[in-house]
């Protein structure tokens, strides 16, 4: 399976024969157990006691969730505390009937909202969130298949990187584990006979000796071999003990001239890198007792991927985190707020037995509206590229006309964060004005509907580009959801596209996750390395303390080609692994050169123009960039041929939302003011401040109730955004064997067939 081809569509464009399925781990049909008629329409003509008496059944369906012991596990893994402090407690009593509860609304409302997580929203993680593989065929005439009922074919449990580094440092302090440890020089850094250059920093000053030994820190040689060759390359300096070398290391470490600990590489098997460094040093009761421990934990890991009872999980997952307590002397368990991901000691990962091809029928209907949305992610990044060009070139016009790439990129870095771009926001506001322009105000109506053959000449000549903006920009990553009332009804022809997200110049298949649980090993590899054939594809060595860096997604990149992906280093700590060459950024300056930026090295030799230096940077910044349609009070659903690319989207500030709002309760007055604002009734909730969105039922009290407390948070000025549900409950295609439905979308990856940067 690792040489399929790719399926093409349009002259420029082809998809990657393999996609990913992201679902829901629970049927859909559950958060509807949540609906009551207290918060329904017309509702407020009602009397409180209906509403009461409609809210009271919804609990004891929210209940009966409860005692499900699958609910139990999965809150299990993703909130052991709660589960700790009074869920058990609460499932224990409902065993023998109705149970009391404290704070009873506040919690049930916690409650649902892992209920709304579990059945609605496409996510992977553990077995609410599973994998599942699809492929593209175009020469099947039908639209889709499924092989698979869903069971569970594996699962796989990994620490978190934060509780292996955290070990890694505590027992790199033993000097009995030090003394034989291979220091290594920053690998951002340039040593000369005098200093180590740094980017961003101070020079390390040095004198001869330190010089000396510096030259040998490679990151392969323990203190005495740095002895032996420190003898070999300088004697006059009369190194006579390896003390002398452990002292100097210590003073180099301390100044930041060197790095002599257990560093380890970001992946999802940290504990076996780290087995395999301390299995690497002489044996020695300070080796033996660590391995020993290391192996106690991984016992511990593994019996956790086989527990299903969710007491025994609490038990279990407990036992373990207080190991990890013990052993590194620092809190295991975060919140969200001091570690938004990895909050446990452990994750789950599970793959479902389910395999779906999407036949010729489903990608025809997709190809041509698709492409039409990919020209415009490929114009996204050749404008973010000529911005950033001219950024850069006004710097060094005011600087000089040659930089440290380090301090050109210093003066960049607000352009260069998503939250502060200003050139990204030029480019995405100029994007939905070419969009609008082309689109036209429409004609009122919720849905507005255009064919793809009568803006095609306009498109294409607003969003022109010539190419991709850098190497890594050839490839964009659409999420997009099937809308059927189930695989008969879409091979029968009733079935449309929807446009959840599309990533721009980032593959979201290049995640360890998905490479980790791929159904046929080596073929995400293959498609990179195929994608990737010619050129070089410059890719920053992430530093391990950047925002957003993960073991599980991106970045950093998962997959790496040989010979093509070239490396440099910013930070002393980065991801990689040791033996992996980098080129430093102290050694690069940014030089003005016919008319662009351009990277050379300390001979003044050409590198790459700036911007394809530092393309994965901008993949960073761009990759969540695709909103085609500004923000509004209301936008309409917007239908290309049978792809839907904009839900039906309002939004509100809180103070509206709030209007009215009494200070208790409040649930029925909100509805009604959403209500008046035209809401329907399945919603998903963007709120500021929260990093995904909540589904929201407008006739479940429950989940109403979780938007208000979200939003009771806010400034009087904060914006809210509701999204339409699509596909909406009668079109999840997705089935069981029981024929319950599940929501569901594809990941793709699209690549672009124009040349991008030369390099």
């Amino acid at each position: 399976m690792t040489d399929a081809a790719l399926v093409p569509i349009g002259a420029e464009w082809a998809l990657w024969p393999v996609t990913a399925l992201r679902s829901a781990g629970w049927p859909a049909r559950l958060v509807l157990e949540l609906a009551d008629t207290g918060t329904a329409a017309g509702a407020a003509d009602r009397p409180a006691s209906d509403g009461r008496a409609s809210a009271g059944r919804a609990s004891d369906r929210l209940a009966a969730i409860v005692r499900t012991p699958r609910f139990r596990e999965a809150v299990t893994w993703q909130n052991l505390p709660l589960m700790s402090n009074w869920l058990a407690d609460y499932a224990a009593r409902l065993a023998h009937g109705p149970a009391p509860l404290r704070h009873r609304r506040k919690r049930e409302i916690q409650l649902a909202r892992y209920v709304q997580r579990y059945t609605v929203k496409n996510d992977t993680i553990g077995f609410f969130g599973p994998i599942a593989w699809g492929r593209l065929a175009p020469d099947d005439p039908g639209v889709v298949s499924v092989h698979g009922g869903g069971a569970e074919a594996s699962r796989s449990v990994h620490f978190e990187a934060w509780a292996i580094e955290r070990l890694a440092r505590r027992w790199s302090g033993d000097p009995d584990i030090r003394a034989h440890l291979c220091p290594t020089r920053d690998p951002s850094a340039v040593l000369l006979p005098d200093r180590l250059v740094l980017p961003r920093r101070r020079p390390v000053r040095l004198d001869a000796e330190e010089h000396a030994v510096l030259l040998h820190c490679d990151g392969r040689s323990t203190p005495e071999q740095v002895l032996r060759r420190v003898r070999e390359s300088h004697p006059a300096l009369g190194f006579a003990s390896v003390l002398e070398i452990r002292s100097i290391l210590a003073r180099l470490v301390e100044r930041g001239g060197a790095r002599w600990t257990l560093d380890l590489p970001l992946d999802d098997l940290m504990e076996t890198a780290l087995a395999d460094r301390l299995r690497a040093l002489p044996d020695s009761p300070a080796r033996t007792r660590y391995l020993d421990r290391l192996a106690a934990l991984d016992r511990r890991r593994r019996h956790l991927a086989t527990t299903r009872a969710p007491e025994e999980l609490a038990e279990r997952l407990t036992g373990l985190t207080t190991l990890v307590e013990e052993l590194t002397a620092a809190p295991a368990w975060h919140g969200k707020l001091t570690r938004p991901d990895g909050r446990g000691v452990v994750w789950m990962d599970t793959v479902v037995d389910r395999d779906v091809r999407l036949g010729g029928g489903a990608i025809a209907e997709l190809a041509r509206p698709l492409e039409l949305l990919l020209r415009c992610c490929r114009w996204i990044t050749w404008r973010v590229a000529e911005e950033t060009r001219a950024a850069a070139a006004a710097v060094l016009g005011r600087e000089g006309s040659r930089l440290p790439v380090a301090m050109l990129l210093a003066e960049l870095a607000p352009e260069l964060s998503p939250r502060s771009s200003g050139l990204l926001t030029r480019v995405v506001r100029e994007l939905q004005a070419r969009v609008a322009k082309i689109l036209g105000a429409g004609s009122g109506e919720r849905e507005q509907r255009v064919r793809s053959g009568t803006i095609a000449d306009a498109w294409t000549d607003a969003f022109g580009a010539p190419g991709p903006g850098w190497t890594a920009a050839r490839i964009h990553s659409p999420d997009v959801m099937l809308a059927a009332a189930g695989e008969d009804a879409a091979n029968r022809g009733d079935f449309r596209w929807v446009i959840g997200e599309i990533h721009v110049a980032v593959n979201t298949l290049d995640n360890r996750v998905f490479v980790r649980n791929q159904a046929h090993p080596g073929q995400i590899e293959a498609l990179v390395a195929r994608t990737f054939d010619h050129g070089r594809r410059f890719v920053p060595a992430f530093p391990t303390h950047w925002p957003g860096i993960s073991a599980r997604g991106y970045p950093p990149l998962t997959v790496d080609v040989p010979d093509r992906f070239v490396y440099w280093s910013l930070e002393p700590q980065d991801v990689l692994p040791a033996d992996v060459p980098r080129i430093p950024v102290a050694r690069l300056e940014a030089v003005a050169r016919d008319g662009d930026v351009v990277v050379v090295d300390h001979h003044g030799d050409p590198v790459a123009p700036f911007v394809e230096f530092i393309g994965e940077l901008l993949s960073f910044l761009v990759g969540n960039a695709f909103h085609p349609f500004a923000p509004a009070p209301y936008t309409p659903r917007v239908v290309i041929d049978r792809v839907v690319v904009n839900r039906e989207t309002w939004r509100l500030t809180a103070a509206r939302m709030l209007t009215g709002v009494p200070a208790a309760g409040g649930e029925r007055r909100l509805v009604a003011n959403l209500r008046a604002g035209g809401l329907c009734r399945f919603v998903f909730v963007w709120v500021p401040g929260e990093r995904k969105p909540v589904f929201c039922d407008l006739d479940s009290g429950l989940l109403v109730g979780n938007v208000l407390r979200l939003v009771r948070r806010l400034p009087p000025e904060a914006e809210v955004r509701f999204q339409e549900m699509l596909p909406d409950f009668g079109g999840l295609w997705l089935c069981d064997p029981r024929r319950d439905r599940y929501t569901s979308e594809f990941r793709m990856v699209a690549v672009d067939g124009r040349p991008g940067a030369v390099t």
